[in-house]
Formats: C-alpha cells, structure tokens, sequence
C-alpha cells in the first residue's frame, strides 16, 4: 500500500527516483500510464493486472464506444518502464507532455493505497487549491485559490 506526499524532482534526462520506501514493491518494472486530472498513475506489474482485469469487468461490451474510450486512455497512452538499481525510472516524452512536466522540474509523488500518482508541482499545487501569493503594492498579498478555479486553471495548463 502505498501512502505519503513527496517532493521529487526530475532529472535532465526525463528520469525520476522513486522515494525508498516505494522501490520495494515494483521490483524493476512498473507501468506507468496517463491518469486523472493530468496527472500520471504509476502500477506495479501485479496490480495492473488486477485494474485490467476490473476494468473489462466493470465497463463490460468491447462494443461500447465508452469501453473502448476508457481502455485507449489508460493503455495506449502506458508503457511499461525499468527501474534501474537506484531507483530511477525514465518518464516518456510523451507521459511527460500529458502531465506538464518539465526536464529538471518539480513533481509530487502521492500514494493512492494500491497505485501512485505523479504530478508536476504546479498542477498538484493548483488540483489542491493551494494557497498562491501575488506582490502588491501594500507588500505580499494571499490569494487563496478555489478547487472550482483549480480545476478550471489545469484545464488551461
């Protein structure tokens, strides 16, 4: 099970060190795919299995457009990914792009009990409704963000 909010980095190859206390549990390969709200998932082998097998269950018909919708979002936009023995994983070009992260930028790894989510810093930032500051003239002003106006603002990132 995997708990915890961290703050990692990526490196200028694209690669992202997965916090200690995670490694055990993916062995050497993980798969990695596009999640929710921009955001990336990251699977251990067994339990992408398991999501796979859940989601043909739970969406049923092939035939159904959404089925089928649903499935092209989570497998063509995946791939499975090494682990080296330190912990690093390359994150694709194009997972990357989806997620709006940067080469050297900022991530926040979350545990989500049986997967994790990467996102960029921003994106986690904004999707929380974190507080932002804005200078003004009378010096620092607060500016507390709504979850509706965070959740229009990914839209535009």
């Amino acid at each position: 099970m995997f708990f915890g909010e961290h703050n990692h980095s990526l490196d200028e190859k694209g690669r992202l060190i997965l916090p200690k206390e995670f490694r055990s549990a993916f062995d050497d390969k993980c798969y990695v795919t596009k999640g929710y709200e921009g955001c990336l998932q990251v699977y251990t082998l067994e339990e992408w299995g398991k999501f796979q097998e859940k989601m043909v269950t739970l969406l049923g018909n092939e035939s159904d457009e959404n089925f089928r919708r649903v499935i092209r979002n989570f497998s063509s936009g995946g791939s499975i990914i090494n682990i080296d023995k330190l912990g690093r994983m390359l994150i694709t070009q194009e997972l990357r792009e989806y997620a709006k992260m940067a080469l050297s930028g900022s991530v926040v790894i979350t545990g989500m009990l049986n997967k994790l989510e990467i996102w960029s810093k921003r994106r986690w930032d904004l999707y929380n409704g974190r507080v932002s500051y804005d200078s003004g003239i009378d010096g620092e002003q607060i500016k507390v963000i709504s979850l509706e106006d965070a959740a229009a603002a990914i839209k535009t990132i």
